[in-house]
């Protein structure tokens, strides 16, 4: 009978990814019932509302779970529901396959709303440091996710709970930011260094400021240089990050260049957020992860274990000279533009700045790689382009001159301080007496599978009314997103821009 078995499922499995992502999609559905138990038996329990949060977070595009985690996932949340699974992988993957089918029903709006949900809990768990988020949003997740499972929803219904479920990403990107200044201060404009120096090193790669804040005081006596990557760029512009000497500055670009720059990195590298992918084949030996990332063959270590990721880097080269100093601008939080806004408003009343862009999310090293760097070279010479998020790493390095007393190029943070640009907006049309749609801004936002939808979602139910989102959005995605804002894939620049020109006027 096992013969048998193995033959049938060698000629009817599907290909990997297909069964990882049946897999991943069987998982949100039984993390959906056991949030539907704990509401209906009005109970509550710290570790299952832990295991919904790791399903939400493994049925995550950008998740590097196996086949197996999935699998092991899933009986052990059945085991603790009480649900009876099928005992074979070939029948678990069937059974997630229909779930699938049943959730494309209503287009692209389940997919919208899982989005949200799983944003919300990877940044919730930041804001606690542990694998559950606060009561309040664990409350929250486990009410929405049991309300999906209502058979015949309809659109506006599902209309509703995307534009909620945008309420709640506001609001946890607003408890992180202020989590952030509570813990490191208030993020300061800086130039950060981007070429290494000399000596042993330690590459800390995603977005988790608590993981390179522990390495960084387990490293205070030791003769190391911790860089960062990607979007822990931003890190360097607290106060609580700046008292570190060891803390030498930024390296990398980006996605389509990490496999290269990490083999060139002389040092360990530490892995915090599950957005970065690279290929680490051939470099387990000195690489790890921390927090919200797991990644096969490499070892995960708990924030009490990362003193491993400092002895590992003492076994290893390091840098051996001086690299010619080059340097990029960060730090230009809502408080710093804020503080400058009579002198903004000033500009914009004589004529000196006539529009303001966001240019924001993840770094898609395709099409998009191409497009927002042209983009920030076409925007008129009066300008001033706000960006946040890890797709700046396409244009960050480029000169974009200056307006009044400010780069026009403002680096204002994580993907997470797209709440900084709403608040800095917010102000800025309560001093002038309007809506937020009423001011002369565009917003385009690059896209990188779902990972986008929390920043798009959060900016849609904040008065940004249109938005030019990056390609590759998939199509009833894009749709579900249009009965929320007026929402557009790019196209060139030229059109673009010409689209957006009546804030120009």
């Amino acid at each position: 009978m096992e013969n048998v078995f193995c033959s049938l499922y060698t000629q009817s499995s599907m290909e990997p990814a297909a069964e990882k992502a049946a897999l991943q999609e069987l998982l949100l559905h039984l993390g959906q019932e056991a949030a539907q138990q704990q509401i209906e038996r009005h109970s509550s329990s710290h570790r299952l509302d832990g295991m919904i949060c790791r399903a939400l977070e493994a049925a995550s595009e950008h998740s590097d779970f196996s086949a197996d985690d999935l699998e092991r996932f899933c009986r052990e949340m059945a085991d603790e529901t009480g649900r009876k699974l099928p005992q074979n992988r070939f029948e678990l993957v069937h059974l997630g396959e229909r779930f699938r089918r049943r959730n494309c029903n209503c287009a692209g709006m389940y997919p919208l709303i899982y989005g949200g949900l799983k944003g919300i809990a990877e940044y919730g768990m930041r804001l606690t440091g542990s694998n559950t988020p606060a009561p309040e949003i664990t409350d929250y997740l486990k009410k929405i996710l049991a309300y999906l499972l209502v058979p015949g929803l309809d659109t506006p219904e599902l209309t509703a709970l995307a534009q909620d479920c945008g309420r709640m990403c506001y609001h946890t990107f607003q408890q992180l930011s202020r989590k952030n200044r509570l813990d490191y201060g208030i993020p300061r404009p800086v130039r950060i260094r981007t070429s290494p120096v000399p000596g042993k090193a330690v590459l800390v790669a995603g977005q988790d400021f608590q993981v390179l804040a522990d390495l960084l005081e387990l490293a205070r006596e030791r003769d190391v240089r911790i860089y960062t990557c990607g979007e822990l760029l931003s890190a360097h512009t607290y106060p609580g990050f700046q008292q570190y000497w060891q803390l030498a500055g930024h390296y990398g670009t980006t996605w389509k260049n990490h496999r290269k720059e990490f083999e060139d990195f002389p040092g360990t590298i530490l892995l915090t957020s599950g957005c970065f992918r690279p290929d680490l084949r051939g470099l387990e030996d000195r690489c790890f992860s921390c927090g919200a990332v797991w990644t096969p063959g490499i070892t995960h270590l708990k924030r009490e274990e990362l003193e491993t990721v400092l002895e590992n880097a003492d076994k290893l080269p390091g840098f051996d000279r001086n690299f010619p100093e080059e340097a990029v601008s960060a730090g230009f939080g809502y408080e710093v533009l804020e503080s400058s806004l009579p002198g903004i408003i000033s500009m914009m009343e004589r004529g000196a700045l006539r529009h303001i862009s966001i240019v924001g999310g993840c770094d898609r090293s395709e099409n998009d790689g191409r497009y927002f760097p042209e983009l920030i070279k076409q925007f008129p010479s009066d300008a001033l382009i706000l960006t946040f998020g890890c797709g700046k790493a396409h244009f960050h390095r480029d000169t974009a001159g200056r307006i009044g007393e400010f780069p026009r190029l403002l680096d204002m943070g994580q993907c997470s301080d797209v709440y900084g640009v709403i608040h800095f907006f917010r102000t800025m049309a309560d001093r002038l007496g309007l809506e937020i749609g009423s001011l002369p801004v565009s917003v385009f936002i690059s896209w990188n599978a779902e990972r986008a939808i929390p920043a798009i979602l959060t900016l849609a139910v904040s008065g940004f009314e249109e938005m030019f989102v990056g390609e590759g959005i998939p199509a009833d995605i894009l749709e579900s997103l249009q009965n929320i804002a007026v929402i557009r894939t790019v196209s060139t620049p030229e059109k673009d821009l010409t689209l957006c020109g009546q804030a120009y006027r």
